[in-house]
């Protein structure tokens, strides 16, 4: 008659450890596989400054217009004609804003598509080549034919408007788009001193909302086609402010902050403990 030998108490618990290893390993790597990249910056492309069209007109030349500190912005969304009204910081921004006023006179913004759309992050828009629908994997990439300097002086609060940038590695000074601009959803502190703000969004904020929970694809490029009508200048005194409870709302799908990140952290945490 044989005798079985069992493992020992100590074989078995690393046994069991080394189980709970592997399994907490399969997991991560799981979600990490379903995490989407965090952006942390607002970029437009990867262009080097070398590779920078020159713009038609200089905007260091421009002068902002102190009578029309508006932006009246009409979109189409899912078939309605909805307004955004964006107060404008001259002061703030004065080259930036003049830059802004001219584009909106010359139409430049009309018939453009909104390229990115993150909830509870920003609403990105103004390249031109979004007015080509075929174009459509290139959104995003241009409009820096115009480099502005950086007047970077407020805050990325809910509904702060910004212009786009190259990243630093080809822009160190920090220089703007001559044309691409987001608008902020949240208190995105990890922006400030980075990007200019030049704006803020007073009438209409719940449409910027209700846009960035569009359904897009993995460069935050929303499926439906969403077009600027129209953009107009205007006074910001006319308009009434939006409440600070539509401000603060939060849209309801999750934001790319919210997506499985958590989870990622806890299972590095056990990991850590475990080792």
């Amino acid at each position: 008659m044989t005798h079985r030998s069992f493992p020992s108490l100590s074989t078995r618990l690393l046994l069991v450890v080394i189980a709970i290893v592997t399994s907490s390993c399969s997991a991560l790597r799981k979600v990490e596989s379903m995490v989407p990249e965090i952006p942390e910056i607002v970029l437009i492309g990867n262009k080097s400054d070398r590779e920078v069209e020159k713009g038609t007109y200089d905007p260091n030349t421009l002068e902002a217009n102190l009578r029309e500190d508006a932006a009246i912005f009409r979109f189409n969304v899912r078939g309605q004609n909805r307004k955004v009204v964006i107060q404008l910081f001259p002061q703030a921004a004065p080259i930036t804003v003049a830059n802004f006023q001219k584009r909106i006179e010359d139409g430049f913004y009309n018939g453009l598509a909104i390229h990115r759309v993150i909830p509870n992050y920003l609403v990105q828009m103004g390249d031109p080549q979004s007015r080509n629908p075929e174009a459509r994997a290139a959104w995003g990439s241009s409009g820096v034919d115009s480099m502005l300097p950086a007047e970077i002086n407020r805050p990325h609060g809910p509904g702060a408007v910004g212009m786009a940038r190259l990243g630093d590695s080809a822009n160190p000074s920090r220089r703007s788009s001559g044309s691409q601009f987001y608008v902020a959803l949240d208190n995105l502190s990890k922006l400030n001193g980075n990007y200019t703000i030049f704006g803020q969004v007073i009438q209409g904020f719940e449409t910027i909302q209700e846009i960035a929970e569009y359904p897009a694809d993995n460069n935050d490029n929303p499926f439906q086609r969403i077009t600027i009508k129209s953009a107009k200048l205007g006074r910001a005194s006319s308009h009434r402010p939006e409440d600070l409870a539509v401000i603060k709302r939060r849209t309801n799908r999750k934001s790319v902050n919210q997506q499985p990140v958590r989870q990622e952290g806890m299972l590095k945490r056990a990991w850590r403990r475990i080792w």
